[in-house]
């Protein structure tokens, strides 16, 4: 079974964890909604990100799938920049959903965007290194774009009117290495660290917020408005934080490999083949998938949400 792209960062936290659940059975639908699309694909998809007006999903060896509609997805030509061993980590949309940015091995830097258009931007400052996670500061057309390298480092690039790109080295918090990195719509960043740490962004650098007691097992992190935001663990938990203090939520015997929050709705999935969903408060959606799930999104204000795993699957439900 493929890891996650954040999975082997934490598996430190992650000892004694459980293996893979049963399968629920023959059928595409699934308890609270859910339903199984045809992905087009076989590859594990490692990410997903909803647009304006469709989605697409990345995964390994190139992989980049669209949607064609509620149940149907595309598979589309290897993605810019990769070769058909180039693993897709993450992506992520601008605040406005016009676009989203994606990476990966080897440098791999892309941007689709709704209208259909790819740009391939990879190796920024001839960094070759794998990139396991991206987030997008802005709207299309002067968003900001962090990139976090599997040592920890961030690589900045500001998008011009113009369509061009500078890219910069930018400033880490400076307290273990970042392995996931978020920005909400109100432009409030927050990165977690592989030492059990969450930070949020002040100015052009970092400020530690927090996690309380916890050295390691972070895994992925998702703001959602000013000074609030949610830190996932591999040990099945989630540390809210609220601007003053935090509290620790426990979801379940799963680790939770990644996590997406919009407003009040909430995802967060695990390698073990679950899905917990945040309406009031978190509650277990689905257990015993047939696959591990890498990535989720909450998708846009009135779309469907989304989850993506190994060997193509993907589920999808209304919010």
């Amino acid at each position: 079974m493929e890891c996650s792209r954040r999975a082997v960062l934490a598996l430190a936290g992650s000892a004694g964890i459980g293996g893979v659940a049963g399968c629920l059975g023959g059928g595409s639908d699934y308890e609270n909604g859910w339903n199984q699309a045809n992905s087009d694909t076989d590859d594990a998809l490692q990410d997903v990100a909803a647009l304006e007006n469709d989605a697409m999903a990345v995964g390994l060896d190139g992989t980049v799938i669209k949607r064609l509609s509620d149940g149907e997805w595309s598979k589309q030509d290897t993605a810019p920049g990769a070769s058909d061993e180039t693993h897709i980590r993450a992506i992520a949309p601008t605040s406005e959903y016009e676009r989203a940015w994606f990476a990966g091995d080897d440098g791999l830097v892309g941007m689709y965007d709704s209208h259909g258009h790819f740009e391939d931007h990879s190796q920024p400052l001839k960094r070759t290194k794998r990139f396991v996670d991206v987030a997008v500061d802005g709207a299309a057309g002067g968003e900001d774009i962090y990139l976090v390298d599997d040592e920890g480092r961030i690589v900045r690039g500001s998008k011009d009117q113009q369509g061009d790109v500078t890219w910069d080295m930018g400033k880490e918090p400076g307290e273990g290495a970042p392995i996931a990195i978020t920005f909400t719509s109100d432009n409030f960043g927050y990165t977690c660290s592989d030492e059990g740490g969450a930070f949020q962004r002040v100015g052009q650098g970092w400020e530690r917020v927090g996690v309380p007691g916890v050295q390691d097992g972070l895994t992925d992190v998702a703001g959602h408005e000013e000074s609030l935001l949610d830190v996932a663990s591999a040990k099945g938990n989630i540390h809210r934080y609220n601007g003053y203090d935090w509290r620790e939520i426990e979801l379940g015997e799963h680790p939770i490999d990644a996590m997406h929050r919009s407003g009040r709705h909430g995802l967060a999935v695990s390698s073990d083949g679950a899905v917990y969903a945040l309406n009031r408060s978190w509650e277990l959606s689905l257990d015993g998938l047939p696959e591990g799930l890498n990535g989720a999104t909450t998708g846009t204000e009135t779309g469907d949400v989304f989850c993506v795993g190994n060997n193509g699957f993907l589920l999808y439900r209304e919010k």
